[in-house]
């Protein structure tokens, strides 16, 4: 019985365990169905999910663009140029596409070159619209950065050329920007684009690689139309209503695809307000083209996120470079002119702020202020950074008073000289100075209140005496006077005195005639004159003596001719010659004829 017993509770067990094993099983396979329809529907929500909602972008990125290619380190839009763009890792290359000369059927080719004559390049003044592209291949580049390096390889691209360079780095995900260059603004043109230069690139299978931009929106229309995987920029100088306008209908039609505008960045036409319109049109804002950091930093701040360069590598700008904040100390400053002279307006010279040798922009990333920029004395000029940098600079200019211009001695006298020079109206008026030969110093003998005077008399002098003059212009404003430097002194000599104690003798034999004539102070010499008319224009004699003579004689005369004599004095210094005024005239009748006797 105990066996029984045993075999019993045996059986019994073995029914338990099974029983338990049945229902493990069973509730483990109703939990593993239920794990599989959670994962399940999570990963397909997921997939739904990308498949709808695109991938937010990055608002801190931004793209640097190789200005026709990497222009400032080989000769721009040139195989050499677009080659160091990519080997310098840029992933957007902009390049220039101009119409060559029209073929028979009405087609043309299309040749890498931004200029619309092979001048500037080559050396030749030929049109490109005037030529084809085995013509223009003909010649070389003769200007272009480090063009020496490359000789006389460097010729200008095809468009089949182009493509083959795009072929070659399609893996490397190079964004091309080819701007399409001035056509005739017609629907003709605009399909010859399409035609032209769009369905080559999708032939070669390159279409997804290439961004359209140009200043012209139809021709931008035209493309984005007819085919969708067209992209574009609109470029434009200025943001105007106009240009705003054509954006925006491009962005209406072509929505994703129009990915934004390109404005001028090198002169400062763009502020806030045009970018703010842009970007609250959901339009990407680039500008172009710039070389500097510290202007890219301060149009990213404004929200700009594209940048065509020259120069500047993508792998020397990041975000927190764009994001960086300069101080004065960084910059350098130069004023464009120190000194200036008083004209009755404000004096404004160019303060220029550079960095790392490149010119900033005023507006873009630095003010300027003016302070006692007016009148006479030191004035300020101010550069106050802005942006994404901050302090003050002073630079510092003279205003000075004008100095008389042209002033030269107009006319001597015995006792006086005659000065002028030319007026100037800004100014209150002038002040003479005579020099004094025995203190060697100049002493203020007149002041002139008429600003349009132009000449002065210095009076009361003596005769055949050695003088100097000089002129300074003088402002009166607000109480304070202000005078000029001095203009360049004028030394002169008054002319010798008038003699008039001369006398006229004959000899017996009226043959010769004695003048005689009285002293002249400080005189070198006298002139004397003789002639048979009282204006002496008949038979004149002229003698000369030195500042000892008393006596002149003229011999050999007509003892039948009535005789007019006069004098003066003359001063010499150096090779010219003062002469004094005449003395009066006297005369000596000759002796009268016979009458003949009648028959």
């Amino acid at each position: 019985m105990l066996r029984d017993r045993i075999k019993k509770q045996i059986s019994i067990l073995i029914a338990l365990t099974l029983i338990i094993g049945l229902m493990s099983a069973f509730v483990m396979s109703k939990n593993t169905k239920a794990e599989e329809q959670q994962t399940t529907t999570p990963q397909e929500t997921t997939t739904e999910q990308e498949t709808t909602e695109p991938t937010p972008v990055n608002p801190d990125e931004f793209e640097m663009v190789a200005h026709r290619g990497y222009s400032s380190v080989a000769p721009e839009n040139s195989t050499y140029a677009f080659q160091a763009a990519a080997n310098a890792d840029f992933k957007h290359i902009e390049l220039d596409l101009r119409r060559c000369k029209e073929k028979a059927d009405g087609s043309a080719d299309w040749v890498v070159c931004h200029d619309e004559t092979l001048k500037r390049l080559c050396g030749v003044d030929k049109a490109v619209s005037s030529m084809t592209v085995s013509e223009i291949q003909k010649y070389h580049y003769i200007s272009g950065n480090n063009i020496a390096r490359y000789g006389n390889n460097v010729k200008i691209m095809s468009l089949a050329d182009i493509i083959s360079l795009v072929k070659q780095y399609k893996e490397q995900g190079i964004d091309w920007r080819f701007e399409i260059k001035e056509l005739n603004n017609d629907e003709e043109q605009e399909q010859k684009v399409f035609d032209e230069i769009v369905q080559p690139l999708i032939d070669a299978d390159v279409i997804d690689c290439v961004t359209f931009i140009s200043f012209d929106a139809s021709i931008l229309n035209k493309i984005l139309k007819e085919d969708e995987r067209v992209k574009a920029w609109y470029l434009a100088k200025v943001m105007d209503e106009d240009h705003l306008s054509r954006a925006k209908n491009l962005k209406a039609k072509y929505d994703g695809r129009l990915e934004g505008v390109i404005l001028k960045g090198t002169t400062y036409t763009t502020d806030e307000t045009d970018v703010e319109s842009l970007l609250n049109e959901d339009l990407k804002v680039g500008v172009y083209v710039l070389d500097s950091r510290v202007m890219m930093g301060a149009y990213y701040s404004m929200g700009v996120r594209s940048f065509t360069t020259n120069k500047v590598s993508p792998n020397s700008m990041s975000v927190s470079l764009m994001k960086h904040k300069y101080s004065k100390s960084d910059f350098t400053y130069k004023i464009s002119k120190r000194s200036y002279t008083y004209t009755g307006t404000r004096k404004k010279p160019i303060i220029t702020v550079s960095y790392e040798g490149e010119d900033l922009l005023e507006g873009l990333n630095y003010e300027i202020s003016y302070s006692n920029n007016k009148y006479p004395g030191t004035g300020t000029v101010t550069a106050t950074l802005i942006r994404n940098a901050s302090g003050e600079k002073d630079k510092t200019f003279t205003i000075s008073m004008p100095k008389v211009k042209e002033f030269k001695v107009a006319k001597n006298y015995a006792t006086s000289v005659k000065y002028q020079w030319t007026p100037n109206t800004n100014i209150t008026g002038y002040k003479v100075y005579r020099y004094n030969y025995s203190t060697k110093k100049y002493q203020l003998v007149k002041t002139i209140k008429k600003n349009k005077t132009k000449t002065f008399k210095a009076t009361k002098l003596t005769t055949a005496t050695k003088v100097r003059y000089r002129v300074k212009t003088y402002l009166t404003y607000k109480k304070k006077t202000y005078k000029s430097d001095p203009c360049k002194g004028k030394t002169t000599y008054t002319k010798p005195g008038k003699e008039n104690s001369i006398k006229m003798n004959r000899s017996k034999k009226k043959k010769t005639i004695k003048v005689r004539f009285g002293k002249l102070p400080r005189v070198t010499g006298y002139t004397v004159r003789i002639a048979t008319d009282k204006n002496f224009t008949r038979d004149v004699r002229i003698r000369t003596a030195n500042s000892k003579t008393r006596l002149v004689k003229f011999k050999k005369l007509n003892k039948k001719r009535t005789y007019y004599a006069k004098v003066r004095g003359y001063l010499k210094v150096g090779k010219t010659y003062y002469y004094g005024a005449y003395s009066k005239v006297v005369c000596k009748k000759g002796k009268k004829a016979k009458k003949k006797k009648k028959e």
